[in-house]
C-alpha cells in the first residue's frame, strides 16, 4: 500500500489516508474496510493489472479491460466484484465504465 500518511481519529473507529498523488486530499476509512483490506486485502496478480488500468484510465469498459489483459470479460468482470467487495472499484451499470474509488486513489496511485 502506498500512503503517504496515515492517521487514527474518533477513537480509532476509522483511518484518514493521505494519497502521494493528492497530497492535500485526506480519505477517511472505516476500521472494519480498514482491517479488511489489510487482512485480506492482498491483489491477486490479476487484480493488480485490472486495478492499475482502471487507475490509469478511468471510465474504462469490461470489454477494453479484457482486451488489453487478454482474459475473457467474464474473468474481467469476477476480478471487478473482488476488488468491488474490497472497496476498491465502483461500476454503475452494465455498460458503464469502471471508476477507482477514493480509497483505491489514495492506497495505490
Amino acid at each position: 500500500m502506498c500512503w503517504k500518511s496515515q492517521s487514527w481519529s474518533q477513537g480509532g473507529l476509522s483511518k484518514y489516508i493521505t494519497s502521494r498523488r493528492a497530497r492535500e486530499e485526506r480519505v477517511l476509512i472505516d476500521h472494519s474496510l480498514y482491517e479488511n483490506l489489510l487482512n485480506r486485502g492482498k491483489l491477486s496478480n490479476l487484480e493488480q493489472r485490472v486495478l492499475k488500468l482502471v487507475l490509469e484510465k478511468p471510465g474504462v469498459t469490461v470489454v477494453e479491460l479484457a482486451r488489453e489483459l487478454g482474459v475473457k470479460e467474464k474473468t474481467v468482470r469476477n476480478t471487478l466484484t473482488k476488488l468491488k467487495s474490497k472497496g476498491l472499484v465502483a461500476k454503475k451499470g452494465r455498460n458503464e465504465g469502471v471508476e477507482p474509488t477514493s480509497i483505491a486513489i489514495a492506497l495505490y496511485s
